[in-house]
Parts: structure tokens; sequence; C-alpha cells
């Protein structure tokens, strides 16, 4: 992660899991927050809404991807709306507030 990243964007609490906030560079994403994960990646949208992708589920090629995309800020949302969106492990939602 680059380290102006983790200067701006510390971790909080979101029910019972500490994400990161999504950097949303291009302002105009779905997605609020994620947890990397050893095995995949968790990823909250601004409905709410959080969805685990694993490397069982979603395969390694795409995790990675999405690992880089979330470290980034920018390109999440698409990638998983046209490649990811239907290969999560589980869903949940969480109604911590938005910040």
């Amino acid at each position: 992660m680059y380290a102006s990243a983790r200067r701006h964007c510390p971790p909080f609490v979101f029910g019972h899991e500490a994400m990161r906030p999504y950097a949303n560079l291009a302002g105009d994403s779905g997605v609020d927050a994620f947890d990397i994960r050893r095995d995949g990646i968790d990823v909250r949208f601004r409905s709410g809404e959080v969805y685990r992708y694993t490397i069982a589920s979603a395969g390694a090629s795409h995790i990675r991807t999405m690992k880089r995309l979330a470290q980034a800020g920018e390109g999440l949302s698409t990638f998983i709306s046209q490649v990811a969106s239907d290969l999560y492990e589980d869903t949940w939602s969480d109604d911590a507030p938005l910040r």
C-alpha cells in the first residue's frame, strides 16, 4: 500500500471488523471501505452491504486485482460490476453509519 494512502485512510470499524476507507479517487464509486484478508477481500458498498470475495470463490487472479485496485483507490467498483459481481463467497449487511 502506498504510504500516503495509509496516512489519509486510517482503519476504522464497521460492525465487528476493521476496514479501510476506500480512497475513491474518481469520486463516483459505490465502494465505501475494504478489508484485505489473507485469502481474499471484504468490500463494503455505500448501501451498507458487505461482500466477501475469496480465492476459492473468485480465483487468485481476480483477488490479486481486487486487492491492487482497493489499495490504489480507483477502479474496484467497476472491476466488481464488470468481472466479479457474482463471484462472492458471502454477503451481509453492515448498518454502521457512513463517515
